[in-house]
């Protein structure tokens, strides 16, 4: 393997364990590799941003699971202090 490809395994390795930070994906009740994986940008604490398309979201560990919370577009209704809409993913 070239150095090129270790650094994508190691990408890879650091965003499954980090998936895997949340109890409901170890216990099975969420997916076991994060369905959105290939629009993830960046993975920070307790946070995993997401761009797709013109969608831009980022994934909370809330409560031991995964929360999908999206960036509120002009119009929709929003937390006033994070300016995101939380579901459930």
């Amino acid at each position: 393997m070239d150095t090129a490809g270790a650094a994508v395994l190691k990408l890879r390795i650091k965003q499954q364990e980090h998936w895997r930070l949340a109890v409901s994906v170890c216990n099975g009740r969420q997916a076991q590799i994060d369905p959105d994986l290939n629009a993830l940008l960046e993975m920070r604490g307790s946070e995993r941003c997401y761009r797709e398309a013109q969608e831009s979201f980022v994934k909370r560990l809330i409560g031991g699971e995964w929360v999908r919370a999206e960036t509120a577009s002009p119009g929709a209704r929003a937390d006033a202090d994070t300016g995101v809409r939380a579901r459930s993913v």
